[in-house]
């Protein structure tokens, strides 16, 4: 199957239901139909669509609506071409920051697949997770001006996102 949004530039690296708008960042429709109801309504007839090359990015939960060159991150809404290079989960990694505020001895009580957020002041968090999978404790810090507000070249929001994927927060009060 392809993509039957009009105007699709890679109709074969995805079906319609993964075509993400070039004006309003969704899923399903492309800019012509975005916004017009009736245009939008007649493409919902292909969302059962499965392409026939399936995605074969580690861990993609939708692989049977686009190819690998179709992938889209859900951390840094790249393309694969893109998000091997800039993806913190995959590009990037999440570093083995050191502790800057206090030690890791504060945050023995976290569970497995936990975080912690603690602000640190003048807008700064530093956030602190126990591995799901290792078991260790990591750290991330968060600069106030790294929020995304100044554009995506000093956003750390994406290795936020990656950061907290899939973990709990835990709402301990260690103050």
């Amino acid at each position: 199957m392809s993509c039957k949004v009009k105007g699709c530039r890679n109709k074969l690296s995805h079906v319609t239901k993964y075509h993400m708008c070039g004006k309003c960042n969704n899923f399903g429709h492309g800019q012509v139909e975005c916004g017009n109801e009736e245009l939008t309504n007649n493409l919902i007839q292909y969302f059962n669509d499965t392409i026939d090359i399936k995605c074969e990015v580690p861990n993609c939960s939708n692989n049977q609506t686009h190819t690998t060159d179709g992938h889209i991150c859900i951390f840094c809404d790249k393309n694969i071409n893109m998000h091997l290079k800039v993806c913190p989960e995959y590009g990037i990694k999440v570093p083995d920051e050191n502790i800057r505020f206090g030690s890791f001895n504060e945050y023995e009580f976290l569970q497995l697949g936990e975080y912690y957020e603690r602000y640190v002041g003048m807008g700064c968090a530093q956030y602190v997770r126990r591995n799901k999978n290792s078991n260790l404790l990591e750290s991330l810090f968060m600069h106030s001006d790294n929020w995304g507000q100044y554009g995506a070249d000093t956003s750390d929001l994406p290795r936020y996102k990656a950061f907290i994927y899939e973990y709990i927060k835990n709402e301990t009060d260690i103050e």
